[in-house]
């Protein structure tokens, strides 16, 4: 999938992919200025010396940047429940705000922005999204999040994502 994205964006040339044990990167010291955990801290978070080779790979001044699911969205929890039928993580961490914080200890500074009260419908229509209408759903449910979070800043401790970025 980060192929063919980075493709259909014209960066394939920049990029590339490797699959590696986050506990112990085949990487130099600071040969990175940016790492991206895309939703897979859920399952590498458990793991020891994750948080010190990301610092160990990343250059001075370098940023990573988290995007995760979260423990506390009511609809997020109703869709574990349904899916996974009383084996809710199956091994994986359900991550609170606190566990994000715990990772980012060690980096110079951080900042994690919750988001998506309702917009975790977005996961219902995963294989859609090239429908007009879906599109159009899926943009109004945002808008709405959106306004509901600016209104009501005290509800996004029930966000069901966030993004975390993080600077060595």
């Amino acid at each position: 999938q980060g192929r063919n994205l980075a493709r259909v964006n014209g960066v394939e040339d920049k990029c590339r992919f490797e699959v590696a044990n986050a506990s112990e990167m085949p990487y130099a010291d600071q040969s990175f200025d940016i790492v991206v955990y895309h939703e897979v801290l859920h399952h590498a978070i458990k793991y020891p010396n994750v948080r010190e080779e990301t610092l160990r790979v990343l250059k001075p001044g370098g940023r990573v940047v988290v995007s995760e699911t979260l423990r506390g969205n009511a609809l997020l929890s109703l869709a574990r429940r349904i899916s996974m039928r009383g084996e809710e993580a199956k091994g994986d961490v359900i991550l609170e705000l606190k566990d994000l914080s715990g990772f980012a200890g060690g980096f110079s500074a951080y900042r994690i922005e919750p988001m998506s009260l309702f917009f975790m419908l977005k996961r219902a229509f995963q294989n859609r999204t090239h429908n007009p209408l879906v599109r159009v759903l899926l943009r109004s449910i945002k808008l709405v999040d959106d306004a509901v979070l600016y209104a009501f800043p005290s509800l996004r401790k029930m966000c069901g994502e966030c993004v975390m970025v993080m600077r060595k």
